[in-house]
């Protein structure tokens, strides 16, 4: 799927954990992501659904950032960080861009003795730091599976022992010493600065067709406050519609032999291509009542379905990941991408109207 046009795009961050990638490839039938110098990774199992979108072609380019980037990690290096990409590191980054900038305009012109105009500086820089960004998120992804590993590893022994849970030993070594979990804040660190930056890279490469955006409801909390703070206080207040389209049993606690199964049952499939179809005639003509309660029913039908697997997964009590959509007459692609801004001012300068393309995002929780 590497350059093939995306219908669904992740947004704004370039990797999932696996336990988010198994609920997305059930609720949706494909997900693309921003690529600026790796096509995307993930397990075996995924490659049929998850796709890469290039943004950055240009080997000089590329060259340039790659070499910006050797010199973050060979600075954190010296400087005893070889985690760069800790969230300290990435903070420093942020708070001198002005300085990377220079770094990244020096490594440009040795590539290119011409040097590079603002715009070009920028578009180095949004893509430096989503590089970094994203290995943050894959080194604290490793971390978040081996304390779950270990965590597993706890349970067992004690099972080993025969301490159950409910004695008193169980709480005294949980008060000294509590279970490991993983920390989930890394993902949402600098959200501001990475929807920016993903949103920058996107604009140099824009697929034929504007795709919707997958997202989480910080996300979109957080780009509607800074289009509200583009916006000032003129006009109507920017206030999106939420249309909720699917919840389905959680399936991150079954094991991956039975995932599979789930997703080679016949049965299963063929609901699953029903409720997607119906999908994306709601994302198209989401006011349409009859279009909403034709997708409700098929939705019912494949809960129905994936409730069995689901009690198997989580026989404690169900849990679910859950799809809503979100979009609204004042929310545009015009009003999130620079160049279209630009574009849209310059009609509004001559008279024109300025054509405007739905933004659309599909919000998931689990």
């Amino acid at each position: 799927m590497v350059g093939d046009s995306p219908k669904f795009m992740l947004f704004p961050h370039m990797v999932l954990s696996d336990r988010q990638y198994r609920h997305l490839s059930l609720l949706l039938p494909g997900l693309s992501v921003l690529q600026v110098l790796h096509p995307v990774a993930g397990s075996e199992w995924l490659s049929p659904m998850l796709g890469s979108w290039p943004v950055i072609t240009d080997e000089k380019r590329l060259e340039a950032i790659r070499l910006a980037l050797k010199g973050f990690h060979e600075f954190a290096a010296v400087h005893g960080e070889e985690s760069a990409l800790t969230s300290h590191s990435l903070d420093r980054i942020a708070r001198d861009f002005s300085e990377s900038r220079f770094q990244i305009q020096a490594e440009v012109k040795r590539a290119d003795a011409k040097g590079v105009d603002e715009r070009e500086t920028r578009l180095l820089e949004a893509a430096v730091f989503l590089e970094m960004a994203r290995e943050l998120d894959e080194r604290e992804l490793d971390v978040a599976a081996g304390l779950v590993e270990m965590d597993n590893l706890e349970g067992e022994f004690r099972e080993i022992l025969g301490i159950s849970p409910d004695e008193a030993l169980e709480d005294a070594l949980e008060t000294i010493s509590p279970p490991l979990r993983p920390d989930q804040t890394g993902s949402s660190y600098l959200l501001t600065r990475r929807i920016k930056a993903w949103l920058r890279l996107l604009s140099v490469r824009k697929p034929p067709a504007k795709p919707v955006l997958v997202t989480t409801e910080a996300v979109v909390e957080e780009l509607l406050d800074w289009v509200r703070e583009q916006q000032g206080t003129t006009g109507p207040r920017l206030e999106p519609d939420c249309i909720p389209l699917a919840s389905i049993p959680a399936m991150d606690e079954l094991g991956v032999r039975d995932f599979l199964s789930l997703l080679h049952d016949p049965e299963v499939s063929t609901l699953l291509t029903s409720y997607w179809q119906q999908l994306e005639q709601v994302i198209l003509t989401p006011g349409d009542p009859i279009v909403r309660e034709v997708l409700s029913a098929n939705v019912t039908r494949l809960q129905d379905c994936l409730r069995h697997y689901g009690r198997e997964a989580s026989p404690s009590g169900e849990r679910t990941a859950s799809l809503e959509l979100v979009s609204g007459e004042q929310l545009s692609w015009q009003t999130v991408l620079e160049d279209s801004r630009l574009v849209a001012e310059a009609d509004a300068r001559i008279g024109m109207a300025p054509a405007t393309e739905p933004l659309q995002f599909l919000v998931w929780r689990s």
